[in-house]
């Protein structure tokens, strides 16, 4: 069973995360060392936050 890569966590990983976003390097999209495992809750807050600050630094 997969378990969160994230200290502190020990969930069953449901998701696939993306360090560097597929957006920014897509040639990273299947890359090992650019992916890490976590739960739907970890996942969803990381991309969140990062979106967030994807988007308001395009804007800017």
């Amino acid at each position: 069973m997969p378990v969160v890569q994230s200290p502190g966590r020990l969930k069953r990983a449901t998701d696939v995360h993306h360090i560097v976003p597929i957006r920014v390097a897509p040639w990273l999209r299947l890359v090992l060392s650019n992916l890490v495992s976590l739960c739907k809750e970890c996942h969803s807050s990381i991309t969140a936050r990062r979106d967030s600050t994807f988007a308001h630094r395009r804007s800017v």
